[in-house]
């Protein structure tokens, strides 16, 4: 018996909620950017980064 039926392969089986996921997050994305407009995406990119910067400089210095 091939071993792919005893145990399927973890890349095909882990992949598809990623995947969705993915998606998901793109069409709320876009939603919420053409809704909410330019600013509210400025911000939120600015918080992102910011927070970004915090947790890489208490990685490197912690």
């Amino acid at each position: 018996m091939p071993r792919s039926l005893i145990r399927p392969d973890p890349r095909k089986t882990q992949a598809p909620p990623p995947a969705v996921a993915n998606a998901a997050g793109g069409v709320l994305g876009a939603r919420t950017a053409l809704r909410r407009g330019a600013g509210f995406v400025r911000v939120a990119l600015l918080c992102t980064v910011v927070v970004l910067v915090v947790k890489l400089a208490i990685d490197h210095w912690a």
